[in-house]
């Protein structure tokens, strides 16, 4: 992977023209982890989108995070973030969602979290392609499954 991986990351113009930037960084090597870069990380980067209806009390968040690992060990950071990541068993509001193949290996879940005044649903995919991880999450008290599809599969045609 030559290419920055600002290049890698979801543009304004991959999305529906309601959402907003709120924040695009670099990952900083202290915030890769200890275990991630005992696995050799490299590079990270995230960037995060916005949607905001106040008249509704609707809120919906993107976010994405990338991270590039040595071919090798690749595969190895995804096992370790999907046993972090994902929930500990399907339950009524957690649980694991048919998407189709992203990239090398890839799994997609949906949580609920009940805990405010509204529901707040989450869905997440986590993919590798090459040596590319990345984590796509929609969130929000309204949120649509089939734009995470369309996310993923733009944000791992990116990888080359």
């Amino acid at each position: 992977m030559t290419v920055p991986l600002a290049d890698l990351a979801l543009q304004k113009e991959d999305l529906p023209p309601d959402y907003r930037l709120k924040d695009r960084t670099v990952t900083s090597y202290d915030g890769a982890g200890q275990v991630f870069r005992d696995l050799g990380w490299q590079q990270g980067y995230e960037v995060t989108y916005y949607r905001m209806d106040t008249d509704r009390n609707d809120i919906t968040i993107i976010s994405q995070e990338i991270a590039v690992y040595p071919i090798k060990t690749v595969r190895d950071a995804y096992s370790l973030k999907k046993e972090k990541l994902l929930p500990e068993e399907d339950s009524r509001t957690d649980y694991q969602v048919p998407f189709p193949p992203t990239g090398d290996r890839s799994i997609a879940w949906r949580e609920v979290s009940t805990s405010g005044m509204v529901p707040v649903v989450t869905y997440t995919v986590i993919f590798t392609k090459k040596n590319v991880y990345e984590k796509i999450a929609l969130t929000g008290t309204s949120t649509d499954y089939e734009l995470l599809k369309t996310l993923a599969t733009t944000a791992a045609e990116k990888i080359r």
